[in-house]
């Protein structure tokens, strides 16, 4: 941090730092810059702080100078300070130690020279990190899904711009009506495709089953710009008709503007995925197996879950309350038969048992069932009132 006891009292404490200067200096021609963000910029040899100039910005043989100007305050300098830029332009290799010297100058008195150490490396790959949306499925059509959120990119090195993202997308052989949205902008899966989308340049080509969405910026972006157009990448099917399918959508690549000179690297590799399920308008179907039945209810797929018995009639009462199934342990009515009586939630449907009847002679007190003579061979029942019918066979079917 820049600090001066004289120029720090003036402009009621905020500091005034009008004339003092800073030189930044390297035996050596290196390009030492500025870097654009927050409220400053540099134009034509001044930072600019909105539209008023805070300070003047020169370099001469690998020394800078910068000089303040009337209203720069304490805050400002060293926000000018901070986006200060050194990039090597020499024959420097991979691990050289370069030291730069920075001095003030209040316009009286030079402060003590502060030696600052940069470690020249080769160009490293940017990196990406994302979180995804897992395994999505997909079952409204013109539902917008963004696959990534969260994402944090680093260019890998000071000063470097994202030049370039690749994504493919799985399982677009058979698309119709699908699109990616990038920066705004549609891009139909279906066929190969370039253009603008904002800012980007994209080309899109497909390979069967296989869609390869190269982005691209001719100058750069920062990290946090490509955060953004990560972050705002969505799928979206405006289909109505059935569909069903699979589409993963991976980020492949990332790319920045170091290059690859002296044994560096400029791209990131990445398996990043995402997968989306298609399920549009898909027709109803039938659950054929009860995998945990509810003992209070009675299912019926073809015999009753959980026994052998076969449902040979239903009756409910007119007010809904109540429910009557009756059963054999033979096929066709035969064998033995068994009535049930249901108390019926009429909201919910909720069915609790209140109630059983074998066939038999008499009561017997050792059962919760109750026997009841000539219920044998249940085929049909009906409710009138309170009051039920049953009509059957005393266990020869050729006697009703």
């Amino acid at each position: 941090m820049l600090s001066d006891a004289n120029n720090d009292r003036l402009a009621d404490g905020n500091g005034d730092y009008n004339g003092t200067t800073l030189t930044l200096s390297r035996a050596a021609d290196d390009q030492l810059g500025f870097a654009q963000g927050s409220d400053l910029q540099l134009i034509d040899g001044q930072v600019m702080k909105g539209d008023t100039a805070i300070a003047t910005f020169s370099q001469s043989a690998g020394t800078l100078t910068i000089t303040f100007l009337a209203g720069a305050s304490k805050a400002d300098a060293n926000a000018v300070l901070h986006q200060i830029t050194y990039s090597n332009t020499g024959a420097d290799t991979n691990g050289t130690l370069v030291k730069l010297a920075l001095r003030a100058n209040d316009g009286k008195a030079d402060s003590q020279t502060v030696t600052l150490d940069v470690l020249i490396t080769n160009n490293t790959a940017p990196t990406l990190d994302a979180t995804t949306i897992g395994n999505k499925t997909y079952d409204t059509h013109g539902t917008v899904v963004n696959p990534f959120s969260n994402t944090t990119i680093s260019a890998g090195d000071i000063g470097q711009s994202i030049i370039e993202l690749t994504l493919t997308i799985e399982g677009v052989d058979n698309t119709a009506n699908e699109f990616i949205v990038i920066a705004g902008t549609r891009i139909d899966l279906a066929s190969d495709g370039s253009g603008q989308a904002g800012d980007y340049h994209y080309t899109y080509t497909r390979n069967y089953e296989t869609g390869t969405l190269t982005i691209s910026h001719e100058v750069g972006v920062t990290a946090a710009a490509a955060q953004t157009l990560v972050n705002g990448i969505a799928y979206v099917n405006d289909t109505e008709q059935a569909t069903t399918g699979t589409h993963t959508i991976t980020l492949t690549s990332l790319r920045d503007n170091g290059g690859t000179e002296g044994e560096g690297n400029d791209t990131g590799d990445l398996a990043i995925s995402a997968t989306i399920a298609l399920a549009i308008n898909n027709a109803p179907g039938w659950q054929n197996t009860i995998t945990n039945p509810d003992a209070t209810l009675y299912y019926n797929n073809g015999t009753l879950s959980g026994y052998g018995e076969y449902v040979t009639a239903i009756a409910v009462s007119e007010d809904g309350k109540t429910l009557l199934v009756s059963g054999s342990d033979g096929a066709n009515a035969g064998g033995n038969s068994t009535l049930r009586i249901y108390s019926r939630d009429s909201t919910t449907g909720e069915l609790t048992l209140v109630q059983t009847f074998i066939q038999g002679e008499g009561d017997n007190p050792d059962t919760a069932a109750m026997e009841a003579n000539g219920l044998g061979g249940i085929t049909t029942m009906t409710m009138h009132g309170n009051d039920l019918y049953v009509a059957g066979h005393s266990g020869d079917a050729t006697t009703y």
